[in-house]
């Protein structure tokens, strides 16, 4: 299972590219679909991210409708939480969204300039937000690994920060540039099974690679024939190494 799925996923569809691992499969079977535009339960007003839980729960990040929406595994309305505000619980055009080996989500609540934690039922947790130690600038994704820690893509600063899983600053690394661990408008992140972090570094049309404690270990421009990324915006990883990002470069004409 890809336990974080691709930004505009549910409802628009933009493209996938497979980057790395067994190669280019040789086709993907078509599973079904749910959602339309709109503002009623099920519906999505630029669905922004997606998740899925370890019950198979599907959370449906409704940017545009400043709320989650939850379903079961086969896309049948569960409920939703959240609406536009600037207090707990609620969100101002959030970007990204995961899940953690508890089923806690996270919410990367970008133009709050927060994180925000909630349990499986939409239950206000605790937010990691700027205070005399760190800011926050415009985040756009985030990711826990397997300890806990949290790692949040500060888009406006053009950093990764990381949390303890008590939401305690603990480091960042990254700026403004194109250099190997530099960034132009970073936007999604995940993790892989040995800790590494592949990030979208979105206007230098890139992934990079990093260990855990922030370290370059490589980076993806191209691949194959999959050509090179244009315009990346979120990333997925798979569980047989494969790196499935959403590239809006890359829109299909027919």
């Amino acid at each position: 299972m890809i336990r974080k799925c691709l930004g505009y996923a549910c409802f628009f569809i933009i493209c996938a590219v497979v980057l790395s691992g067994c190669g280019v499969p040789k086709h993907f079977v078509y599973k079904g679909s749910f959602g339309g535009s709109g503002s009623d339960s099920g519906l999505f007003k630029n669905p922004m991210d997606i998740a899925v839980d370890s019950q198979g729960n599907v959370y449906v990040l409704d940017s545009g409708n400043n709320r989650v929406q939850k379903f079961d595994d086969t896309g049948t309305y569960l409920t939703h939480f959240g609406s536009k505000g600037k207090y707990t619980g609620q969100f101002n055009l959030p970007e990204g969204i995961c899940v953690d080996k508890y089923d806690n989500l996270y919410i990367a609540d970008t133009f709050n300039n927060r994180i925000q934690k909630f349990d499986s039922s939409g239950s206000f947790k605790a937010q990691i937000k700027s205070n005399r130690f760190h800011s926050l600038s415009n985040p756009c994704d985030v990711v826990v690994d397997r300890q806990g820690d949290i790692f949040v893509l500060d888009t406006g600063a053009n950093t990764i920060k990381k949390y303890s899983y008590r939401g305690e600053f603990l480091t960042e690394w990254g700026e403004e540039g194109d250099e190997e661990g530099s960034f132009k408008r970073p936007e999604g992140i995940d993790i892989d099974e040995e800790g590494q972090m592949y990030v979208v570094d979105s206007r230098n049309c890139r992934i990079q690679v990093f260990g855990s404690d922030g370290s370059f270990v490589r980076q993806i421009q191209e691949k194959g024939g999959a050509g090179p990324l244009l315009a990346p915006k979120k990333l997925a990883l798979g569980p047989d190494g494969r790196v499935y990002v959403s590239d809006r470069g890359k829109i299909p004409l027919a």
